[in-house]
């Protein structure tokens, strides 16, 4: 839990976890972005000593425990003003060309507690720049069929786990029909309201067949 020596802003604990929840999607974005993007979070307990998570913060040579900038926190007094929680991206140029942005972490009771910035080297040439981009080898793919509507997230996952399981030479017939609802059932497919009636007709097999399989699944 990272800590500060002031309080620049009304503070409390659940506000430091709430905020700590925001580290691992700035990872994300950076390594999704690579190496010419850098993901600052900051925390508005102290202003002072704002940045508790930067990542490849060699872009802008900042390091935890460094101050907000006067730009950021004019954001947040922009929303305590306006209500306004938004931040065209814009150019700034500190030795190399930099595309930044940034938005503010609000809290249910609509307290801004903290901010996501990003910043982009845009200087970088553009071989480099995609080069630093993380692309999965051919194992590590994974398939993703993005769709409108659930009927088709449903019918899509079965297409998938009747092919898993049909490929599954240690699958006996009579285990089959389970098999496939409980890799449904492991993927959160039964969430969907109409999951049930689709898989069911799907297989040949009754409703109540499938909530029994959904109960053992749940028993462990």
């Amino acid at each position: 839990m990272y800590k500060s020596a002031s309080r620049s802003f009304n503070f409390n604990q659940e506000d430091q976890e709430v905020l700590e929840k925001y580290f691992d999607i700035a990872d994300l974005v950076a390594s999704i972005n690579g190496e010419h993007c850098e993901v600052v979070v900051h925390s508005l307990e102290d202003v002072e000593m704002s940045v508790v998570k930067i990542v490849n913060g060699g872009i802008s040579h900042r390091k935890v425990g460094d101050p907000i900038s006067d730009k950021a926190l004019r954001v947040v007094f922009e929303y305590q003003s306006t209500g306004e929680n938004r931040v065209q991206p814009y150019f700034v140029e500190v030795g190399d060309t930099m595309l930044k942005s940034s938005i503010l972490v609000i809290t249910n009771g609509s307290k801004p507690i903290g901010l996501i910035s990003i910043n982009i080297n845009m200087s970088v040439p553009l071989n480099e720049f995609l080069a630093s981009y993380t692309i999965p080898n051919e194992s590590s793919k994974a398939s993703e069929v993005l769709v409108s509507d659930p009927t088709s997230s449903i019918k899509n996952a079965l297409d998938q786990a009747i092919e898993t399981v049909d490929n599954a030479s240690h699958v006996t017939a009579k285990r089959r029909n389970k098999s496939i609802c409980e890799i449904l059932y492991s993927n959160g497919i039964f969430e969907f309201k109409e999951s049930v009636l689709i898989v069911a007709g799907k297989l040949n097999i009754t409703r109540h067949t499938i909530y029994k399989f959904i109960r053992e699944f749940k028993k462990g």
